[in-house]
């Protein structure tokens, strides 16, 4: 039985193995927030009601969580919801190994009253027992389709928890 090769990446990958991505590797989305911690139920949300969506359509991952957040009934014509993850990860832990972190989700919007959305981390400084909060607030305008926000932070020289935090306007 003959096998399909590639002669010329055999030789620069005998060559220089370092040099070339022989793109057989699996090469999976990496996450530090589990299954469980997705689960919207143990998130604490403001202006809003999480449930679990059952009849979700086109989601990004097949097998993993896909919750839906209600507004509240408001008399403003402006309002936010605002949702903040249980203790995700300890910030020492990022240190040692990330200078960096990335935090990012898919959004879904069945309205389109929604203006945009803001997403980020929080965590509690030890010293002054206040939370500190960095997002980045996203302008955009989703109807009917999935939309991705990410954003990379530095990870601030704390040895605290963080917390997940998203807001949409």
């Amino acid at each position: 039985m003959s096998s399909s090769s590639n002669l010329y990446a055999e030789k620069v990958f005998a060559e220089h193995p370092t040099g070339l991505w022989a793109l057989d590797d699996k090469a999976d989305y990496i996450s530090l927030i589990s299954e469980q911690q997705r689960n919207l139920s143990s998130w604490t949300i403001y202006g809003g009601t999480a449930s679990t969506y059952l009849e979700s359509v086109g989601e990004p991952f097949i097998d993993s969580y896909v919750g839906k957040i209600t507004a509240n009934p408001i008399l403003d014509p402006v309002a936010s919801i605002t949702a903040i993850s249980p203790e995700i990860i300890n910030l020492s832990e990022l240190n040692t190994y990330l200078g960096t972190f990335s935090v990012g989700g898919y959004f879904y919007s069945e309205s389109s009253y929604i203006s945009g959305f803001s997403i980020g981390y929080q965590y509690k400084d030890k010293t002054s027992a206040t939370d500190v909060r960095h997002i980045k607030n996203f302008d955009t305008v989703v109807n009917s389709n999935w939309l991705f926000i990410s954003e990379t932070f530095d990870t601030p020289p704390e040895d605290t928890p963080i917390r997940i935090v998203f807001k949409i306007n």
